[in-house]
């Protein structure tokens, strides 16, 4: 199934530059240097609903093909690049049916770090000291359904609610808990995009477990599961087809 009205998630520099004097170059990058200190650096708008729903065959796909070390190993990076830019332009089911793009589990992976990461947090970056500060999962429970958008929160549901699947209960990742959420507490909590102190790093890797044990396979959660392996089914389908009718 084709996922339209998807937007990218990347912004494009034009490369055109013009040229200049010396004196003007010089006095070009001294306000370049100025303007562009890294005092807070953040990243425009978090992931929109078309965006969500790419995302979410990513997740179906990769709870369909767990193998170990997911999140954690390298991927290949052609196949990983070869994903961000379907979700960049918006064609990764298009791209998938045509088999422009192979996905693998490794490589998924690690196309939803860099994705998420090329955008604002779904937790946002206005309430990161207050999911730090938050006690008790309850607490964090209420930022998430009184703050957040809808979005975000279908959004943050449908992300954890892969993740939580992810670390090593069963022994088929080779995942802990605490790993995964040492490499997913970038993606998910950020106040903005600089490194944090090592205390606050660690806080924010407590908070991140705190997320991924939310009870987000409730069944008030399962249709966000159920949602998204219907998306790759479909996607299946029209792979099955397309194979069929060109032997």
């Amino acid at each position: 199934m084709a996922l339209r009205g998807e937007t990218a998630c990347f912004s494009r520099r034009d490369a055109a530059c013009p040229v200049l004097s010396d004196s003007l170059l010089s006095n070009h990058r001294r306000a370049n240097t100025i303007l562009h200190r890294p005092t807070l650096e953040l990243r425009g708008d978090p992931p929109d609903a078309a965006l969500l729903s790419s995302l979410s065959v990513l997740y179906a796909f990769i709870d369909e093909h767990k193998v170990p070390w997911l999140y954690r190993d390298c991927a290949d990076d052609k196949g990983k690049s070869k994903i961000v830019k379907a979700l960049a332009k918006g064609t990764l089911a298009d791209d998938i049916e045509q088999r422009k793009v192979v996905l693998e589990a490794k490589a998924c992976a690690m196309a939803v770090v860099e994705c998420l990461r090329s955008r604002a947090p779904l937790t946002s970056y206005g309430l990161y000291d207050s999911f730090l500060d938050a006690k008790t999962p309850a607490d964090i429970q209420s930022l998430i359904f009184d703050k957040l958008d809808k979005t975000a929160q279908r959004g943050l549901g449908d992300l954890c609610a892969h993740l939580s699947k992810v670390w090593d209960r069963n022994g088929t990742t080779g995942l802990t808990l605490q790993q995964l959420a040492h490499v997913l507490a970038p993606v998910l909590l950020r106040r903005d995009e600089q490194k944090p102190e090592r205390t606050e790093a660690i806080k924010r890797q407590k908070c991140a477990a705190q997320l991924l044990t939310l009870p987000w396979a409730s069944p008030k959660k399962r249709d966000i599961v159920t949602r998204a392996r219907g998306h790759w089914s479909t996607v299946k389908a029209a792979r099955r087809m397309s194979s069929n009718s060109n032997p």
